[in-house]
């Protein structure tokens, strides 16, 4: 699993920030703002799971509890200052602070979801793209991509719960994943569609030939397990296909999922164990009104409609 967030920071107060001759008040600000994070983020979590929309998340959190901006500037630094030690010591390959672009002084920041048009288009890409033959792209990975999608799109699945799956996680008599989610907690999540279903038996028909030393479900074009910067990428790809102009991450998949489950009347509770929060309190963040769900709920159930004569 590698090191985990908790012993990385753990290391980095009582070591690093001593050697550095950083003050004691300074020392104790740092351990505050990295075991904050590491609170909101699960610091079993390994560090090369560490997210951007994970850290982008926090921020949203920080900004909807009330925090000053000066201190979620400063909060921020410490974790880019964190991150960027890391990767100098070769823990990790990229930080994941180093495409975060910090805007506050303007509204709270909201979940970011993906429009419904987008949403469409990136599902119909990898279904076209999965029935057409291509010499240049194989069957395996365009089966791939397809399946990545669809799960990201309906089962709110995290990025790194996704690469973290194996053959042996799916159940074709329950039609079910088992997900080893945050914190070593296991949950189930169901594949209730047919289309999705057919989706998963495709893929693992191509993928139970292939002859690597892994049994990952998901690989690269190397036969190694496919990593969740490879997910972002594959995303990427996709979404310039299909001249798609929004960023768009994986997490915003998992936004999406529970924010168009809420607004089709699913319980909270539901959409926490969806999600596999364990606090219904991180389910809440996502309860938020969009601008156009408010103006077609209030046309279809308009205070004024049917009002005795």
């Amino acid at each position: 699993m590698g090191v985990s967030l908790q012993i990385a920071i753990r290391d980095y107060c009582q070591t690093t920030l001593v050697v550095n001759n950083r003050s004691g008040k300074t020392r104790k600000a740092y351990h505050i703002d990295l075991c904050q994070f590491a609170a909101f983020a699960d610091e079993s979590t390994a560090l090369s799971n560490v997210a951007p929309e994970t850290i982008e998340s926090w921020l949203v959190h920080l900004q909807q509890h009330g925090y000053k901006v000066s201190s979620i500037r400063r909060k921020m630094a410490t974790i880019r200052v964190f991150f960027n030690h890391l990767k100098a010591r070769g823990h990790i390959d990229e930080s994941p602070c180093q495409h975060i672009c910090l805007r506050l002084g303007a509204p709270k920041l909201l979940t970011r979801t993906i429009d419904g048009v987008d949403l469409a288009r990136l599902v119909n890409a990898v279904e076209l793209h999965a029935t057409v033959n291509s010499c240049e792209d194989p069957q395996l990975y365009r089966l791939r991509d397809r399946l990545i999608i669809r799960l990201l799109g309906c089962t709110g699945i995290r990025v790194g719960e996704l690469v973290s799956l194996s053959l042996g996680d799916w159940s074709a008599s329950s039609q079910s994943f088992r997900i080893n989610g945050k914190g070593g907690r296991e949950r189930t999540t169901l594949i209730v569609r047919d289309e999705d279903v057919q989706c998963v038996s495709e893929y693992l028909h191509e993928r139970i030939f292939l002859s690597v030393n892994h049994n990952g479900l998901f690989v690269n074009q190397r036969g190694s397990q496919l990593t969740t910067e490879g997910v972002r990428a594959i995303i990427r790809r996709i979404a310039r296909s299909m001249n798609i102009r929004a960023h768009i991450t994986p997490h915003m998949f998992r936004h999406t999922a529970a924010t168009r489950l809420l607004e089709s009347g699913a319980n909270l509770r539901v959409v926490q164990e969806f999600l596999g929060h364990r606090s219904i309190r991180s389910t809440e963040r996502y309860t938020h009104v969009s601008p156009q769900y408010l103006r077609e709920t209030l046309k279809k159930h308009h205070p004024l409609e049917r009002l005795a004569a």
